[in-house]
């Protein structure tokens, strides 16, 4: 029995799967940071389209995978891109 990732099976617009487009968003996400280390979420739903529930999850994967951290306060600190 051969196993299948369940989101494999969901194709959204321009045949992108569920996977491609939350990487190729990641990927966009930090870009942006790289750009502006002190770029809101604010700003980034406002460049990228997305709602702040998308932003936030996406963050929140990029920070448990190492790739973004944050330095200093939420008001006053910045990203890092590992």
């Amino acid at each position: 029995n051969e196993q299948s990732f369940p989101c494999s099976k969901f194709v959204l617009d321009k045949g992108y799967t569920l996977i491609q487009k939350m990487e190729e968003r990641k990927e966009k996400i930090l870009s942006l940071i790289k750009a502006n280390p002190s770029i809101t979420q604010g700003e980034i739903m406002e460049k990228l389209n997305l709602s702040r529930k998308q932003v936030q999850s996406l963050m929140k994967l990029l920070n448990n995978q190492g790739q973004i951290r944050r330095i200093g306060s939420n008001r006053n600190g910045y990203w890092e891109v590992s």
